[in-house]
């Protein structure tokens, strides 16, 4: 079912949850909890306990003794924590790498890049760079007094970039083995993303380290945590509730779930010491690559390998 006035949409996918858009910028909501604040422990389980549902909802998950299932579930949360706050890197930290193939090393070198959206990153073709749970995470808000929980999918608005903070040699055999035979070192990170996001057309831009954690059980503090569950209330979701969220409520809840759509990934990943330029725009964007290119970002890359 389609919901939509002039600026608000809502569509329901089954399995996945409600799309729902306001003023060009979306949300993929797909469940939702309210109530008196939780325990550290309380919201780490409950991140998991969601994964674990959302995870056999996947397509050609078949059901499983409960056995299986306690088993699964005590591997994501041996695997998982609560993430309190991702600032952006330091000025003072302004380098970054970047592993590639040749003919990227290519385009680097012309001053060429491609900026992707984190959906691209579900189903890329390289299966060592693939995370089907790119763009998900678990948001919990809470003033201190009430929360507000929402497994959810964002950054729909943002394009990224996938670099690396170091590149230890003891590391480099199996980045290579990844992602391709070559090695760029950049200089003056932060001035290099500056370029990109007046290039990009981004309304604002940034760079954080990718924290490591299954359930990205992602802890965020704001005084409008009671008016969410105020605006929702109790009972099913209903398209003028959903509507009422997004109207009041739509630009603080995309803006804090993309910090952990967009920067945290499954403890697999951990080895790839990821750094992760981000761009935000006025609108969801495509999927499809955005190339990027001026000749006066090849002063920032020196070649390694």
């Amino acid at each position: 079912m389609v919901i939509v006035t002039s600026d608000f949409q809502s569509s329901f996918i089954p399995d996945f949850g409600f799309h729902l858009t306001f003023k060009g910028r979306s949300m993929l909501l797909r469940s939702f909890a309210h109530g008196y604040s939780l325990s550290q422990k309380q919201i780490l389980h409950f991140a998991c306990i969601l994964k674990c549902y959302m995870d056999s909802l996947e397509p050609g998950v078949v059901d499983e003794s409960d056995e299986e299932d306690d088993r699964k579930f005590r591997g994501v949360l041996k695997r998982s924590r609560v993430i309190d706050g991702l600032p952006d890197i330091s000025d003072a930290d302004d380098v970054a790498y970047k592993f590639t193939d040749e003919a990227g090393l290519g385009y680097w070198m012309q001053g060429s890049l491609l900026l992707r959206s984190p959906a691209h990153y579900r189903h890329i073709e390289n299966p060592a760079a693939r995370d089907g749970a790119e763009g998900m995470c678990n948001l919990y808000i809470t003033d201190g007094t009430h929360f507000a929980n929402f497994a959810i999918g964002g950054g729909y608005s943002c394009r990224i970039m996938c670099l690396t903070r170091h590149a230890p040699l003891a590391n480099r055999r199996w980045m290579h083995s990844k992602f391709g035979p070559r090695l760029i070192k950049i200089h003056g990170l932060h001035e290099f993303v500056a370029k990109v996001a007046q290039l990009s057309g981004s309304v604002s831009a940034g760079i954080k380290d990718i924290e490591y954690s299954d359930a990205k059980a992602y802890r965020a503090h704001s005084p409008f945590a009671s008016a969410i569950g105020e605006t929702i209330g109790e009972g099913d979701l209903s398209d003028a509730r959903l509507e009422a969220l997004m109207r009041k409520h739509a630009d603080e809840i995309i803006e804090f779930s993309d910090v952990p759509a967009i920067h945290c990934k499954p403890r697999e990943f951990y080895h790839e010491s990821e750094r992760r330029p981000y761009f935000r725009y006025a609108h969801d964007v495509p999927e499809e690559a955005l190339q990027v290119a001026n000749v006066s970002l090849r002063e920032h890359i020196e070649v390694i390998v």
